[in-house]
């Protein structure tokens, strides 16, 4: 299978049916889960159980690291398109980021192994990123660019990448990553979508700039910080728990609702507009934003972050109820800086 040319592979891919992919794949993993259920307790058991408070005092300091390479040379990587590929994503983070961003990107890209793996996609992956190994296995090129961004936001050294470290902020990191392969790259990726939009409505609060130079430095450990501006460690901690849980969970559910991710979820969106409140009350002490003006931008704010959501293919509820909509409740979010969900 490892001889099989790529064209082949694409031609194939390109071929099927996604919808149908998608429920031939959804059925199999239910029925795996059906069979699994008595033994392992795949289930609301294991949901259930599965769930832990990460410790942040694990999380240390991002590194220090010297640049290796100061040009970038792609020997042979895999097929020409693959190549061509590689070159693209380079041209376009050495165009739209600055030079103190590119460290990992120069030190990784250079030392990158790559290989076509079609076993992956049995594990229900079309791309891994290996970060102590520095090695990207693909089933398809159509995850490449994402697996990319995993490379250049690592240190490899230290086994942290973008805003996972230590096993913490899995959710953080496959969010972030597809927010910026969607910004940069235009894909059309399914994966991750609620990481994706919680993270894109954190950026909001923290700063594009800020959130991309924390990411390809690998700081999850600044991010923290920048987010206890607006937020107590405790809600930080929950934050990144519950995205964890998400990203590492909501797929047990099998396209079905669950109160044990449904939960975790509107704690996510709650944390959100708990944190963008307090941004905006210290923009109106700090006389950058007059107070006649926080109604409507907390509540454009909430309609970013309240709108129908999917988890794990199930879809939720609009967050978007009357209650949360009473101008009284939005008085209420501006003078306590608090707001949990009806």
């Amino acid at each position: 299978m490892h001889g099989v040319p790529e064209s082949i592979w694409e031609q194939l891919l390109s071929r099927m049916d996604l919808s149908l992919l998608k429920t031939i794949v959804q059925e199999l993993a239910f029925n795996v889960a059906i069979f699994y259920a008595p033994i392992k307790g795949v289930g609301a058991y294991r949901l259930r159980k599965d769930y832990k408070v990460k410790d942040l005092t694990h999380v240390y300091m991002s590194p220090t690291i010297n640049r290796k390479y100061t040009n970038i040379e792609i020997e042979e990587m895999g097929s020409k398109k693959i190549k061509k590929s590689i070159q693209e994503f380079s041209k376009v983070l050495i165009e739209n980021f600055p030079e103190d961003s590119l460290t990992n990107l120069y030190n990784n890209i250079n030392e990158l192994v790559l290989h076509r793996n079609p076993l992956i996609f049995f594990k229900f992956c079309l791309g891994c990123y290996n970060v102590r190994k520095n090695r990207i296995l693909l089933f398809t090129s159509s995850a490449l660019k994402h697996e990319l961004f995993h490379m250049a936001s690592s240190i490899p050294t230290w086994d942290i990448g973008g805003f996972q470290n230590n096993d913490i902020g899995i959710g953080l990191d496959e969010g972030y990553t597809e927010v910026l392969t969607k910004r940069y790259f235009n894909t059309k990726s399914i994966a991750y979508v609620f990481e994706r939009e919680a993270m894109k409505n954190l950026e909001i609060i923290i700063g594009k700039e800020k959130m991309e130079s924390l990411y390809l430095n690998a700081d999850l450990k600044g991010l923290i910080q920048e987010m206890q501006k607006y937020s107590t460690l405790e809600e930080i901690t929950k934050f990144i728990s519950n995205l964890d849980y998400i990203c590492q969970h909501a797929e047990f559910t099998l396209g079905v609702k669950s109160k044990y991710i449904e939960g975790p979820a509107r704690e996510v969106q709650d944390f959100l507009i708990n944190a963008y409140t307090s941004k905006v009350k210290q923009q109106v002490e700090r006389n950058e934003l007059k107070e006649t003006d926080t109604n409507k931008q907390i509540l454009d704010y909430i309609s970013l972050v309240g709108e129908n959501y999917k988890v794990g293919g199930a879809k939720y509820p609009s967050l978007m109820t009357d209650s949360l909509l009473n101008r009284n409740n939005l008085n209420s979010l501006e003078n306590t800086g608090e707001f949990k969900m009806a």
